[in-house]
């Protein structure tokens, strides 16, 4: 097993996708392999999902995200779409939001009068789910509306860099953009810090933005 991963510059705020390009080197057995990444030319995700709804699970140390549209004729779930995240990439994206530069969550929420809003349950399973994995989300909040940008860093590439190479690229994929309300964003990471806890650390965590 190789030593754990250490992500520097990461960040999880932006307006538009990212590219990852990154330099790593392996450190001596027991310590992290580090990551410079830069987020500055990258395709956004083509596909699009406007949520209506949104709740978190979380099982074998994973977190998924899961982002639903209602049903035109009753308060049921048409679609779905589910976004699986390790619970140490969860960390770090909840961390991030936290440090977010101002104005802070709280303080949109303060200046919008955005009220609180509970997630959602689900009784009965859409009839149409899509499930991906994604481990990095790029946050962007314009008064009531959130876009969430989610990318997968590709374990392969990581894997590679962790081996000794210098000036490796790193990929990062585009998954999927969700387009959700301030409100229920906020109660996404409400839920989030509840859950944190339980979390993966993975070693240290180097906060960072890019």
């Amino acid at each position: 097993m190789g030593p754990p991963l250490q992500l520097r510059n990461l960040s999880h705020k932006g307006a538009s996708g990212q590219s990852l390009r990154g330099q790593a080197a392996a450190k001596p057995s027991g310590s992290a392999a580090t990551f410079d990444v830069s987020f500055a030319n990258a395709k956004p995700p083509t596909r699009t999902y406007s949520a209506e709804a949104c709740l978190v699970q979380f099982r074998n140390n994973e977190i998924f995200l899961i982002f639903a549209q209602r049903t035109l004729m009753d308060d049921g779930f048409d679609t779905a779409i589910s976004i699986r995240m390790h619970s140490f990439f969860a960390l770090q994206f909840l961390r991030s939001v936290e440090h977010m530069s101002p104005p802070t969550l709280s303080e949109i929420a303060a200046a919008c009068d955005i009220p609180d809003e509970p997630l959602d349950t689900l009784k009965n399973e859409p009839g149409s789910i899509a499930k991906l994995s994604g481990n990095v989300c790029q946050v962007s909040i314009a008064g009531y509306e959130v876009c969430l940008d989610f990318y997968q860093l590709s374990p392969l590439s990581v894997a590679r860099s962790k081996s000794g190479k210098r000036s490796e690229d790193i990929e990062l994929l585009p998954v999927a953009r969700v387009d959700i309300r301030t409100s229920m964003f906020i109660a996404l990471i409400k839920d989030l810090k509840r859950l944190s806890p339980s979390f993966a650390t993975g070693g240290k965590i180097t906060e960072g933005t890019s």
